[in-house]
């Protein structure tokens, strides 16, 4: 038995925080709300020559589009007077590869999940005193690493998000025209450094929140009577 306590605490430790990450990384992406915070904040509607009210229309789509429940991302829509088709090639090719991008970490995010919550149930049923060890394990790394990632990140946002890139996408489509591109025009890099700061944000709430769980977690001694 010992040998399967161990084997399902390192897949808690691994997986528990790559599920947290992805989950975040979920709802702050597909959060309408917050789109319409940053146009405002960094007055996407005067940069791209489209309006508050088609800019949300076109988020709605391209949200869709992400999730898997369009088959295309062609839209077309009033650019500063003029009706005109809102992403050109390299832009819909990005946008195609950021959708397989958002397909593999959906399959991720739900294997994680499982592995999570059967190594979780496995250890609470047969030693629940290993349960508060090892989230109390997790949740330490978890914490350290977050705040080496965050001071490394944020020390040189752009450099990082340039590696992150290549190391995603085995193409330059991502590489677009701020002067052309409306793509590039509506997610300029400051809305990526908000993205990722919120994730940030709501990573560290739910670590300390797991921390806190685990250390009211009742510590239960072991009997020293043969049988019990």
């Amino acid at each position: 038995m010992e040998k399967y306590i161990k084997l399902f605490a390192i897949i808690c430790i691994v997986c528990l925080p790559i599920t947290m990450l992805l989950m975040n990384l979920e709802i702050v992406t597909f959060d309408i709300s917050f789109f319409k915070d940053k146009y405002e904040e960094y007055n996407i509607e005067n940069v791209t020559g489209i309006s508050e009210e088609n800019l949300m229309l076109i988020t709605e789509k391209l949200l869709d589009y992400l999730k898997g429940k369009r088959e295309n991302i062609i839209i077309f829509t009033d650019v500063g007077g003029k009706i005109e088709q809102v992403f050109e090639e390299r832009e819909l090719l990005h946008l195609k590869d950021v959708r397989e991008l958002f397909r593999k970490e959906h399959v991720t995010r739900n294997l994680t999940l499982l592995l999570s919550v059967v190594s979780l149930i496995y250890i609470f049923y047969k030693d629940k005193n290993r349960l508060k060890k090892i989230l109390v394990i997790t949740s330490s790394i978890q914490l350290f690493l977050v705040g080496m990632l965050y001071i490394l990140i944020y020390s040189d946002f752009y450099k990082y998000f340039t590696y992150f890139h290549k190391i995603l996408f085995s193409n330059d489509l991502w590489l677009l025209n701020p002067e052309t591109d409306i793509l590039i025009q509506m997610y300029p890099l400051e809305f990526f450094s908000s993205i990722t700061y919120r994730i940030f944000v709501l990573f560290l709430l739910e670590i300390l929140g797991l921390l806190l769980i685990a250390l009211l977690l009742p510590s239960r001694k072991r009997s020293k009577h043969i049988g019990v």
